[in-house]
């Protein structure tokens, strides 16, 4: 019984206390935002730097291109000087290699020069074969040359002969052989007549 009164006595105690510190501390409630009311600011955000802005480029005076010139020079002379080395230590050791191959007998051999078979000549119808040939620098047998081709060519023309052209065709008498296909053109005005050269040497052979 004395328990009883002692719990209900310490309830009436603690009510009126919660009371008085609901009023002394009382709850504040976030504000309400009205329904189209303004909204709360946001937050300022921070930018970043702006980047630096690059000074403007001057303009190159002569002094300054005549300096970058020279260095390029420069640069262009070593790169020659070095070019010159390795062709030149490449072209030493080919040929250390190629001795020491043909000492062994297992060096390639060379393949055979090509040579002169036959001479054709067409579009002469007031010159001659004679006259051409005299002009050649190469008979049958001879060791074809490719570099003479347009030696060949340049040599009728100035003698007075028109559009030219030499070309180098498979000969049908003998594989090992390459003939010469000469075309040539006169003038329709003043044919050509010149003198019958005498024909060079078999050379080569």
């Amino acid at each position: 019984m004395r328990v009883r009164i002692l719990l209900v006595s310490i309830a009436l105690a603690i009510v009126p206390g919660a009371a008085l510190a609901q009023e002394k501390y009382p709850t504040i409630a976030p504000p309400a935002i009205a329904p189209g009311g303004p909204r709360p600011a946001p937050s300022p955000q921070i930018e970043p730097p702006a980047a630096p802005v690059a000074p403007p480029q001057t303009e190159k005076t002569v002094d300054d291109l005549l300096t970058e010139l020279e260095r390029l020079r420069a640069q262009q002379t070593e790169l020659a000087k070095r070019e010159k080395e390795l062709t030149e230590a490449l072209r030493k050791k080919l040929q250390q290699q190629t001795e020491r191959m043909q000492k062994l007998g297992v060096a390639p051999k060379a393949p055979e020069p090509d040579r002169v078979g036959r001479i054709l000549i067409e579009g002469n119808t007031n010159t001659s074969d004679k006259v051409i040939l005299g002009h050649l620098s190469l008979v049958p047998g001879d060791v074809l040359h490719h570099r003479l081709l347009e030696q060949i060519r340049a040599k009728l023309q100035k003698a007075g002969f028109q559009n030219v052209t030499v070309e180098v065709e498979p000969c049908i008498l003998d594989s090992k052989l390459k003939d010469l296909h000469i075309r040539v053109s006169e003038p329709p005005s003043v044919p050509f007549t010149g003198p019958e050269l005498p024909r060079p040497s078999p050379v080569g052979r």
